[in-house]
């Protein structure tokens, strides 16, 4: 879990969202990353007001897997009947993770969600897979206040 350390906090920051069809929108993105009691999760809480969408909040789990060997992650969102489950790893010093597909409001999507330090804050990156390779889906560099345990 010590991998994750660079996500958490509470961190804000202008979200880009690609929406299939449609020209991009930015809004102000809040997101807080808590290590759950146990120390085997970490908690994401995200929340945005989107233009032309509405309110948009994700809950979500973070964790290592012994037994899989790898990270999963649990995401629910307010816009979807289903979580999305993730899993990945490491690559370099990015966490790379990839969805099995998920009905959201664009239809049935496969996500490859992408965590990079930097510097002092976190940059995130959301994709879609087509035909065509993955596509930029949403991105944001969080902007981080550090919270201590």
């Amino acid at each position: 879990m010590r991998r994750l350390e660079f996500l958490v906090g509470e961190s804000s920051g202008y979200q880009t969202l690609y929406p299939p069809g449609s020209d991009p929108v930015q809004y102000l993105a809040v997101c807080s990353i808590t290590r759950e009691q146990c120390d085997r999760f970490l908690e994401l809480r995200f929340f945005a007001s989107v233009p032309g969408f509405g309110p948009c909040s994700i809950t979500a789990l973070l964790g290592y897997s012994m037994s899989k060997g790898c990270y999963e992650m649990w995401l629910f969102s307010s816009g979807s009947e289903q979580p999305m489950h993730l899993s990945g790893d490491f690559q370099g010093d990015k966490l790379v993770l990839v969805s099995e597909p998920w009905n959201m409001s664009f239809g049935l999507q496969k996500f490859r969600i992408t965590f990079s330090p930097f510097g002092e804050s976190v940059e995130y990156l959301s994709e879609t897979w087509s035909l065509e390779g993955y596509q930029k889906f949403n991105s944001v560099v969080f902007g981080r206040q550090r919270v201590e345990a």
